[in-house]
């Protein structure tokens, strides 16, 4: 479901952009040496098993079908749609206005819960079961929804049972454009209807084939933390990374709601102030550990990220998140940030070298 949807920044970093100092304006040094770590004796740090015979299983590659770029055409059609509240069962092509908190084992999770959410039943905007569930209710109607998340989904929820509390505030009957040449070349820019779904296609496989990656980096570095032990953590990173993370949510309860830290997490994050420190704790600790990993297998197997490396992997990852130049990304992340997630695709790749993988 693309429930305003947690997305990962950076694949390694499991904190996403919460984790990264803005970079005012510093430009990436002349620097092919593995960053950060690399100058730690991490075997004081852990004892790293066998990384060359790694056994994991992931989902299948998912190829994009037909009803799934007509879905997407229909969306594109409703963005345009003439609408039409109705008193009556909200059906498929019908616009649905809703509030909903889902849960996890009775605690809701983050991007789970929206207020004023429009959906067009039937376009395939949210997982599997949620806009056939809305079929038949009408405004005003509260509806139980006991789904679950596909298997190559976001990691911490793949695969899991979620409850959806939904309100029904409104329906709409919506009277689409007709699905002409001329509709996509005036509201998209294509010269056909064919044109358009083979642009929607291409744009859907390469977000199946990202998610088909991610999964795949994930069940790695699970493979990877089981064959390691670790002894202890960097003590000074631990604590800089932990007063940034503080710090993030500290400034956006007091600038974004006006809230003391405390009465933010409580009410919007809907933890105690305990639980919070606590998923601090746990997230710096997998997210350093990780990363002491990547820096182990690359100082082991001699990967290193090329200035050129760090160039072009910079102006792709800019491109992927709608920033104009590499300039402009080291606004946003660290430039070591940056190259460690270049390194760390040359990790994973180079063990999936001797990796057994098995699709499931």
């Amino acid at each position: 479901m693309k429930v305003t949807a947690v997305k990962r920044t950076l694949a390694l970093f499991l904190l996403a952009a919460m984790l990264f100092v803005p970079a005012c304006g510093k430009k990436a040094e002349e620097n092919t040496e593995t960053p950060a770590l690399s100058e730690l004796d991490l075997n004081e740090y852990m004892e790293v098993g066998d990384y060359k015979n790694l056994t994991i299983e992931t989902t299948k590659r998912v190829v994009v079908t037909d009803d799934a770029v007509q879905q997407q055409v229909l969306l594109a059609r409703s963005n345009f749609a003439a609408s039409r509240e109705k008193t009556t069962a909200a059906a498929i092509s019908d616009q649905v206005n809703m509030d909903y908190v889902g849960t996890v084992d009775g605690v809701a999770f983050a991007g789970g819960t929206a207020q004023d959410f429009d959906v067009t039943l039937g376009s395939g905007q949210l997982i599997k079961g949620f806009e056939e569930g809305l079929v038949g209710h009408k405004a005003g109607d509260k509806v139980t929804l006991n789904l679950t998340f596909p298997t190559d989904y976001t990691p911490d929820l793949a695969g899991k049972n979620a409850v959806f509390t939904v309100t029904i505030n409104h329906v709409y009957e919506l009277t689409m454009p007709d699905y002409t040449d001329a509709f996509v070349k005036e509201h998209y820019g294509f010269g056909t209807t064919k044109a358009f779904e083979e642009e929607i296609r291409y744009n859907l496989q390469n977000r199946y084939d990202s998610a088909y990656r991610a999964n795949l980096e994930d069940k790695l570095i699970a493979a990877l933390m089981e064959v390691t032990t670790f002894k202890k953590l960097p003590q000074e990173e631990y604590d800089k990374r932990y007063t940034e993370y503080v710090g993030y949510y500290t400034q956006i309860a007091e600038q974004q709601y006006g809230q003391e830290l405390r009465t933010y997490v409580g009410t919007t994050l809907n933890m105690s102030i305990k639980e919070f420190y606590d998923n601090i704790a746990m997230e710096i600790s997998r997210y350093l550990q990780q990363r002491m990993l990547v820096t182990y297998i690359a100082q082991k197997e001699n990967l290193t990220i090329s200035d050129e490396e760090y160039a072009m992997g910079a102006l792709k990852f800019a491109q992927s998140q709608g920033i104009d130049s590499v300039a402009d990304l080291e606004m946003y992340y660290e430039p070591d940030e940056i190259r460690m997630n270049l390194l760390f695709e040359k990790v994973v790749d180079k063990l999936l070298e001797t990796a057994t993988v098995k699709e499931k």
